[in-house]
């Protein structure tokens, strides 16, 4: 610690112990940051590539953009970190800004839906113009996790959820005005933004949720080409998503009024979209919003309240959804006034979601590092260490989106169950492990075995170790053998395999499994009950065929009997020095 760190450390311990008790006040997680952080200065090592990397989506309007100023006296980083010694991890013993070699900092922008691509940045997170609250959520989690991490932003400023931002899946609604005027606001894709009930509606050249099509797209196409973005990655995994916005919203009734069921959508559909239904979801609120607030804001600050795991309204965001109560942590202004432009309060506010993003990550034990571990573990012995991750790629039940598709036909799972199926979800097989997938097979020939492309690229000198239990639907008598299979879908394949149908490449461009385990039982070998845990792996070389390509995996039935699958998982780990090919 320099001595100007020193001279400020007694100053703000007050301070501190202040904004811990307005803190402790709020519903939910509400981390607190009065800019004395206790993160270390990053230690400028490069991350443990041999794990995907852990990426954070951030998306909102303009204040997630950032307008945090950096020069400018009052109210500027500069003066927050030279003059008041907050935020010591962003500079070094000798005042310059420091650099973290372990966090990607990319931010795309773009009006509209996919397409019209701008990169602003693409670097080692560090201090580079105007600030937003990136620097916080980046260190807290770039210090907490041993895998790489990026920080992808993509987002625009003056963008309602209600309507620039609806997600996929949201319905239409009418909203009776103060005047008794009744409107009808569009659900997604639909256009204009309202009409009056019992009027034509004439469509605009924009609808409901093109923005958010168009965020989700920019922030697809830099994860498409992930090395461009994080040098050397070998794959990655959605890890979370940071959402900070209201401020268009609160300043229309209707909007405001359907703000919570839209959040509780918004954080539905990026998991889907994204293929990650465990990422972490954190967001903030408005700072010049309090608790009991009876305007616009106030009704946004309720819904964010209400989707915080911790409120119990939605039982299926427990430990997953945490809200950030920002007023406490607010320097002043508003959101409309980019809150003046004060830095502290970008920070305060990042430092808080950070936080709050590395509180969830913690029940996630195959990504979180032991500090101990991280600080302290010998290189040169790593190198022999295969560091596993675990990628879940099964979804929620028979209502798969499409993520999982049949062979040669590249149709999608969901919509294929009929009547003449309703057995097997009498029986009880929706869901026969806990808290995982199932899924459906006839195994009669390719085109109705299951495969599905992974958002995880092909690494090199990588073990690769696919799972998955099979569920014999009668659940008597022996089960039939099958097969794992896992490859990659080429950039330069038209995905058809000749036949003129879209099925990513199914039965092609796959890897040679290094071994094949024997289909056991999962209850015991006395326990001939159906259940069987099958296991394949596949280790790569130093340049393998498809390096950098989309994983795909294929899980193929045997004796041409129907079958039932469930909780499929990847596991990902540097191969040791003697299993490297």
């Amino acid at each position: 610690m320099n001595q100007f760190r020193k001279k400020h450390f007694m100053k703000t311990r007050n301070a501190i112990k202040v904004l811990g008790l307005l803190a402790m006040m709020s519903i939910g997680w509400t981390p607190v940051s009065s800019g004395k952080s206790k993160l270390p200065d990053p230690d400028g090592k490069s991350a443990d590539l041999s794990k995907p990397v852990q990426v954070f989506i951030l998306m909102g309007q303009s204040n997630m953009l950032g307008f945090g100023k950096i020069k400018g006296g009052e109210g500027s980083l500069e003066q927050a970190v030279k003059e008041k010694g907050l935020y010591p991890y962003l500079i070094d013993e000798a005042g310059n800004w420091t650099e973290r070699k372990d966090v990607r900092n990319v931010r795309v922008m773009g009006s509209g839906g996919p397409g019209q691509t701008r990169v602003f940045n693409n670097e080692w997170m560090t201090i580079k113009g105007n600030i937003g609250p990136e620097m916080g959520i980046g260190h807290h989690v770039g210090h907490a996790l041993e895998a790489p991490v990026m920080i992808l932003k993509s987002c625009i400023g003056n963008r309602g959820l209600g309507w620039d931002l609806l997600p996929p899946g949201s319905e239409s609604f009418e909203h009776t005005d103060a005047k008794g005027v009744t409107w009808v606001h569009p659900g997604y894709k639909g256009s204009p933004e309202r009409w009056e009930k019992g009027s034509e509606p004439k469509k605009i050249g924009w609808y409901a949720g093109l923005q958010y099509d168009g965020d989700v797209a920019r922030a697809k196409e830099v994860l498409a080409d992930l090395n461009t973005y994080y040098p050397d990655a070998r794959g990655y995994e959605v890890a979370g998503f940071c959402w900070w916005q209201g401020d268009r919203d609160s300043r229309n009734e209707a909007l405001s009024s359907r703000y919570e069921k839209n959040l509780v959508q918004l954080i539905k559909q990026l998991r889907k979209d994204f293929k990650a239904p465990n990422a972490k979801f954190v967001t903030a609120s408005l700072g010049q919003t309090k608790k009991g607030a009876v305007d616009g804001g106030g009704t946004i600050l309720d819904a964010m309240l209400a989707v915080d795991g911790d409120s119990g309204k939605y039982p299926e965001f427990k430990g997953n959804v945490a809200t950030v109560y920002a007023h406490p942590l607010s320097k002043g202004s508003d959101s409309g006034s980019h809150y003046g432009g004060n830095a502290e309060t970008y920070m305060n506010i990042g430092d808080a979601m950070g936080e709050a993003m590395v509180g969830l990550l913690k029940n996630r034990s195959t990504v979180v590092a032991s500090e101990a571990t991280k600080r302290t573990q010998d290189p040169e012995k790593a190198k022999n260490v295969p560091a596993v991750s675990l990628i879940e790629i099964d979804e929620p039940g028979f209502e798969s989106d499409g993520s999982w598709k049949f062979g040669r036909t590249g149709l999608g799972v969901n919509g294929f169950f009929g009547a003449s199926h309703a057995n097997y979800i009498n029986a009880g097989l929706i869901d026969p492990l806990p808290n995982r997938g199932v899924f459906f097979a006839y195994n009669n020939g390719p085109k109705h075995d299951l495969y599905q492309v992974l958002p995880t690229a092909l690494g090199a000198d990588t073990i690769y170790t696919l799972k998955v239990v099979a569920i014999h639907p009668s659940f008597v008598g022996s089960f039939p053998g099958g097969e794992l299979r896992l490859g990659y879908v080429p950039d330069t394949d038209d995905g058809t395999g000749g036949d003129g149908v879209a099925n990513d490449s199914y039965g092609e461009f796959l890897l040679k499994p290094s071994a094949v385990n024997n289909p056991t039982p999962v209850n015991g070998d006395e326990v001939d009950d159906g259940f069987q845990a099958w296991t394949w792996t596949f280790t790569t070389g130093a340049n393998p065929a498809g390096l950098g390509q989309k994983l795909r995996v294929e899980i193929l039935g045997g004796g041409g009997v129907q079958s039932l699958f469930d909780n499929v998982q990847l596991e990902v780990a540097a191969a040791k020095m003697d299993q490297r090919k």
